[in-house]
């Protein structure tokens, strides 16, 4: 009988062992899924970085303003008007130049094509801010260049004005004064062009001097700068624009004049002293007195012997400085 009930209770735990093991698997599964829902709502999204893509665009071109140039106004009678041609020629080059990044120029000779005659008169004398206005509207113009040649005393005056047409101000003006030959202002264009374009930033435009000088020891005196004395080396460091230089030596005329410098460029000067003995008339030559001294004494000395001796006779001649 025990071994009957022995069998019986075997038979009840292996029918019931697989339910509580299915079971127990179960249970642990509903955890496990239970456990990863909970992480899953305690971590915070990933997010996903994208790299921007930079598209780039060609720069919008730079609208350039039209400028119109002027001719010379020439306010002396005595002033070539191939200087002033030449002037206006040459300011015209340097302006399409040197504002080809800013400025498209409308020359003197396109203006007479595009203005009226009745506008074409008033740039005999257009000075005033009203006509150079009323001109720059009739060239479609944004600004203009102006440019003025007289002369005080012996200096010629050059001034350049860069003018607004829309405002009728002047919104840039360089002057200068000079002394030497008319032509020399033809020079004096660039670097005032440079100075009236760029503004402060042309002050530090540098060229320099080479000066070459006939005979040694002669006194320099550049500008306001202690004097030297010829041979001198080589001048850098010069700011653009006009300068002055006088040469002196005892026996030679003095040398005055004035010389213009670009930005780097060196300027090269010969200079050639005139000794002051060359331009002397004959008769106020050392040698001529020395002759006539000897000449008179010899008739002097003549004329006792004739008087002690009046048979004697005595011929000379006076030379002739020749």
């Amino acid at each position: 009988m025990r071994r009957l009930h022995f069998v019986i209770g075997l038979m009840i735990i292996s029918m019931a062992l697989p339910c509580t093991l299915n079971a127990a698997k179960k249970k642990k599964n509903r955890r496990a899924k239970k456990h990863t829902a909970q992480v899953s709502q305690n971590e915070s999204p990933k997010e996903v970085q994208v790299e921007p893509v930079v598209v780039q665009t060609p720069p919008a071109p730079i609208k350039k303003l039209r400028l119109a140039v002027m001719d010379v106004n020439l306010q002396a009678k005595d002033i070539d008007p191939i200087v002033a041609e030449s002037i206006s020629s040459v300011l015209a080059a340097e302006l399409s130049l040197r504002g080809a990044d800013r400025y498209e120029v409308v020359s003197r000779n396109d203006l007479r094509n595009l203005m009226q005659q009745q506008v074409e008169a008033q740039l005999l004398g257009c000075n005033e801010p009203k006509c150079l206005s009323g001109v720059g509207a009739a060239a479609s113009a944004d600004h203009m260049v102006t440019a003025t040649l007289g002369k005080i005393e012996e200096s010629l005056v050059f001034t350049l004005e860069l003018f607004d047409v829309s405002r009728s101000i002047v919104i840039s003006r360089q002057s200068v004064s000079w002394q030497g030959p008319q032509s020399g202002i033809v020079e004096l264009c660039r670097p005032y062009v440079a100075r009236l374009l760029d503004g402060p930033q042309a002050k530090e435009y540098q060229g320099g001097l080479e000066l070459i000088v006939t005979e040694e020891d002669a006194t320099v005196h550049l500008n306001d700068r202690e004097p030297s004395q010829s041979p001198m080396a080589p001048v850098g460091e010069l700011p653009i624009g006009k300068h002055s230089l006088q040469i002196v030596k005892d026996g030679y005329l003095p040398y005055k004049t004035d010389f213009v410098v670009n930005r780097n460029e060196t300027t090269l000067l010969t200079v050639q002293l005139i000794d002051e003995d060359s331009i002397k008339p004959w008769y106020a030559k050392w040698w001529f007195w020395t002759g006539t001294a000897a000449v008179v004494g010899g008739a002097i000395t003549a004329a006792v012997l004739l008087r002690d001796n009046p048979s004697t006779t005595a011929d000379f001649e006076m030379p002739l400085p020749f």
